[in-house]
């Protein structure tokens, strides 16, 4: 009986983290619809939110995962130049401070590591997906 619970509480915290991901994914899409660039940034944010949640109603989220892993790739191409830029000020300028026109970099290093974050996670369920096919085709 011990053995049943912990398969169960098992499954119920990886649900969990499933949900807490795709939540989190979408609030960064949300927040993205009040950015001069909103179109863009929200599309990637809902379409890495996708991942989890297809995971989690057990979809074949393959598909979905090379567009996320796309997305978030152009991204990190788009911003690396800011990410650059703040990296070289970054001895005077904290990352957490209000948008400027004159520090634009801060905001694009900003977008670099959701960016980055994004595709870990997104990079994550693509390896355990590619690993559950291939134990499963042997």
């Amino acid at each position: 009986m011990s053995r049943d619970i912990r398969v169960i509480t098992t499954t119920l915290v990886v649900k969990i983290v499933h949900v807490c991901l795709a939540a989190l994914l979408v609030y960064c899409a949300v927040i993205q619809l009040n950015d001069p660039d909103p179109y863009f940034w929200a599309l990637m944010y809902a379409v890495c939110a996708a991942v989890p949640l297809m995971n989690l109603f057990a979809r074949n989220y393959l598909a979905v995962c090379w567009l996320a892993m796309l997305l978030c790739s152009v991204g990190i191409g788009v911003s690396s130049g800011g990410m650059i830029e703040y990296l070289q000020n970054a001895g005077e300028e904290p990352l957490m401070q209000p948008m400027s026109d004159e520090k634009y970099y801060i905001e694009e290093a900003r977008e670099m590591l959701g960016a980055l974050v994004s595709l870990l996670i997104v990079l994550g369920y693509f390896v355990i997906k590619r690993s559950r096919r291939t134990a499963t085709q042997n």
